[in-house]
């Protein structure tokens, strides 16, 4: 069986680390582009331009932009199964039943990633194991750090990092918060 990557906090937390290094994210992107570039609606362009803008006059734009999204985040669903089972596992090997389960996603290649789509297939994620009832309880926090998109204020370079709390578990979020905060 696999086992999640730290115990920390005195066995307290059950750490598992999902890091994005291949530009998953780019290659759907291009091969959607690839898919709609001969239609006449789709402007022609050299070099590259924003997909928004690629698909901006087509009439099905939503739906080819869905199809986009679902597909760039079944790689991040991947991830949290991955994290589940992971996580699970360290606890029952230990006996750490009350250990609260933290997913890390550092997206450190993959620009066409934006951390509100990881933000919001895994609160999917979340959402959806709950209701089914598997697994929905793996893990309390998800954070995640994106290397990829970064912001510069007063000459500070900085990544945003967002935390996600899943509400579908017994929760210590305002302890877990804390430690990772600290």
């Amino acid at each position: 069986e696999r086992i999640a990557d730290f115990l920390l906090g005195s066995s307290k937390y059950v750490l598992e680390i999902k890091t994005i290094k291949e530009e998953t994210g780019k290659k759907h992107v291009q091969t959607a582009g690839r898919a709609i570039q001969d239609r006449p609606e789709v402007p022609f362009i050299y070099g590259g331009a924003p997909f928004e803008d690629i698909i901006a006059n087509c009439a099905d734009k939503d739906e080819i932009r869905a199809r986009l999204v679902n597909k760039i985040g079944r790689k991040i669903e991947d991830y949290v199964r991955d994290a589940e089972e992971q996580i699970l596992s360290t606890k029952q090997i230990y006996s750490l039943h009350d250990a609260c389960g933290v997913l890390l996603v550092i997206n450190q290649m993959d620009k066409a990633i934006d951390p509100s789509l990881i933000a919001r297939r895994i609160s999917q994620c979340f959402k959806r194991r709950s209701e089914s009832g598997s697994k929905g309880k793996a893990f309390e926090l998800a954070i995640i750090l994106d290397l990829m998109h970064c912001h510069i204020a007063n000459g500070v370079l900085s990544h945003p990092i967002v935390y996600l709390q899943n509400d579908f578990c017994f929760s210590r979020n305002n302890e877990l918060y804390t430690f990772f905060n600290n």
